[in-house]
């Protein structure tokens, strides 16, 4: 089970020494979100200056860097601070569908993990992944040791608006991700949560078949029986060893190779079941932690006290001048050309292309990576809430430093050796420049490259026409029990131009229509009617729609389908149409945080010229 390697890699996973020599696209991650769960009040055994989250080296072999409990956890304790997620949207698209090197990819998450990131491509949009680049990339998975679980996002932009606030699209509204022990968590025990059963599968080429939760589920199952059956029955050892391989031998592959080979193994798996069997290393002691560790919950999440600058990360306790704030992991992307987002250019077949000679924008993650102005190389953060940390050019409480726990070696090596790379090996560190008060807001100095462009950004920016009539799904989706306004009612009072409205067709095969469809099914539709006086709640009559909303073409086709009544309000949901959201505005600012020059190596300038 490893998090940060894909192609054409050298991997130890579960003991087993991989060296596959193939590239695969794999699946991101998903979850199981938390659904309106209770957080538990107790917090755990933690002193003044007791830190709760550490980064270490993982005790998966091959795995990086991990994370850690320093404090006991018990189940439903939130075990870091909110987060945020940031949209990447048809990257592919963008880069000519060309099998191009993204290590972003080992890290993202599905779309639909996130309340309604997926929605943007229901009307056309191909792909859409999440960036969680706090404890949702740092955390490794180990199927059958899983004892933390994320949250649902929020999605607010903490009260800016297009028509008005330069500042808009520049920063992602996906925030509050949390994550909260499942059991209890012992101190020093590695974090594991759940990157869903087809993360593995889709990367089998790499690593091999994995024993799943249900493997390991069954194999204890297995020793437990044997246990309950010896001890009834008084065999011998030598019976009981005989039995128990028999069992073993029957059993499906992925289950035998989790079983014990030894009579010790078997006694420890009795008690502590067969994936700690094959993990045992994973529980650390608190000596170990602070020698080899680094302290990561110096910070949590907040509204930035700077002007346009959406959220921020905040001291949760005194930090001292010259101490560490956060460290932060980086995976690097060796071509910053990766997130350019093109317009599109219609060839001679009539068929649409990107127009390598337009870039309309470019994907918002990369205001959340660092560079240089002489190189092609972005490095991006994957700390906990060091996202989040904001820039003050004149007075910074912070900066950063290179870890001395990274792979330095690596800033001999020009950009394009990099490219081989396939797992993340560098690190920074936050580190005070002053006493940090709890509270405090953390501030570094992101360079006079951004000062400038920002400053140039604010004077010449403005509204684009319509702006002042945007509404997103989200604020519309707030009030579930809100009235629909039928097509005639729309006519005289429209929904803004980025919004229509999708129904879920399960209602259709309540009421007869269809047979093979799901909740999760939904179809873009129109309200016809409303009924006022058949219950205590308005109902509907709608219609379905094929919608083919092709922003490359901007043309819209629509055909009418079933027609489905009477329907309840909770059937239908708003959605935003395709690159309408604010991330995708022409006038967003773009722009990365800058490297100071006597930080970055010689060797990776490799395009001089600045941005």
């Amino acid at each position: 089970n490893v998090q940060g390697d894909k192609k054409q890699t050298t991997v130890n996973v579960q003991g087993d020494k991989k060296e596959p020599s193939v590239n695969v696209q794999g699946e991101d991650r998903t979850s199981t979100p938390i659904i309106d769960r209770e957080i538990s009040t107790y917090t755990g055994l933690r002193i003044d200056d007791e830190c709760g989250l550490y980064i270490a080296d993982s005790s998966i072999p091959g795995a990086g860097w991990g994370m850690y409990a320093g404090i006991d956890y018990h189940s439903g304790d939130n075990v870091s601070s909110g987060d945020v997620v940031i949209p990447i949207v048809e990257l592919s698209w963008h880069n000519n569908m060309e099998d191009f090197f993204f290590l972003w990819d080992d890290y993202i998450w599905n779309a639909a993990v996130f309340d309604g990131m997926e929605d943007e491509a229901l009307g056309g949009i191909k792909h859409v992944m999440g960036a969680s680049p706090g404890f949702g990339a740092a955390i490794n998975c180990y199927m059958g040791l899983n004892n933390v679980e994320d949250s649902e996002t929020v999605y607010d932009t903490v009260g800016l608006h297009r028509s008005r606030d330069p500042g808009i699209g520049a920063f992602t509204g996906f925030h509050d991700r949390t994550s909260a022990a499942l059991t209890y968590i012992a101190a020093g025990s590695e974090l594991f949560t759940s990157y869903g059963p087809q993360w593995f599968t889709s990367r089998e080429k790499v690593l091999g078949k994995l024993p799943m939760v249900e493997h390991y589920e069954h194999a204890d199952d297995i020793i437990e029986a044997h246990g309950r059956i010896t001890d009834k029955h008084k065999w011998s050892s030598g019976l009981a060893e005989s039995l128990f391989n028999m069992a073993k031998s029957m059993a499906p592959d992925l289950v035998s190779k989790v079983l014990p080979t030894t009579a010790d193994d078997l006694k420890r798996a009795m008690i502590n079941g067969t994936a700690e069997l094959l993990r045992p290393n994973f529980v650390k002691s608190p000596e170990w932690l602070r020698q080899y560790g680094k302290c990561a919950d110096n910070i949590r999440s907040g509204v930035s006290t700077i002007p346009q600058a959406g959220r921020g990360a905040f001291a949760t306790r005194l930090i001292r001048n010259g101490s560490l704030v956060s460290p932060v992991p980086l995976i690097h992307i060796p071509d910053k050309q990766v997130f350019h987002m093109y317009d599109v250019i219609e060839m001679e077949d009539g068929a649409i292309a990107r127009n390598t000679s337009s870039v309309l924008t470019r994907q918002l993650m990369l205001n959340y990576c660092f560079a240089h102005k002489d190189s092609s190389l972005l490095l991006s953060p994957y700390g906990v809430v060091t996202s989040l940390i904001n820039h003050n050019h004149k007075n910074p409480n912070t900066e950063i430093r290179w870890s001395k726990q990274h792979h330095s070696d690596w800033f001999d090596k020009p950009v394009f050796a990099l490219l081989e790379k396939k797992h993340a090996g560098l690190m920074m560190d936050f580190v005070a420049l002053r006493d940090i008060e709890e509270g405090e807001e953390i501030l570094i100095d992101y360079g006079k490259d951004w000062e400038d462009a920002w400053n140039k950004h604010v004077r010449e920016w403005e509204p684009q026409p319509g702006d002042e009539n945007y509404v997103s799904s989200y604020e519309l989706n707030a009030d579930p029990f809100g009235i629909l306004r039928t097509e005639a009612e729309q006519s005289k009072n429209p929904y803004p131009d980025n919004i229509y409205i999708w129904c879920y067709t399960l209602f259709s095969v309540m009421h007869g229509f269809r047979e093979d469809v799901t909740m999760e099914v939904v179809s873009a539709c129109r309200v016809l009617e409303r009924f006022d006086n058949l219950g205590p709640e308005p109902l509907y009559m709608a219609q379905f729609e094929l919608v083919e909303d092709d922003w490359e073409s901007q043309m819209t086709l629509i055909h009418l389908r079933d027609l489905m009544f009477p329907v309840p309000r909770s059937a239908f949901f708003f959605a935003d149409r395709p690159y309408t959201r604010d991330q995708h505005l022409t006038n967003a600012f773009r722009h990365p945080m800058m490297i100071p020059d006597h930080m970055f190596p010689e060797k990776w300038k490799n395009t001089p010229g600045g941005w």
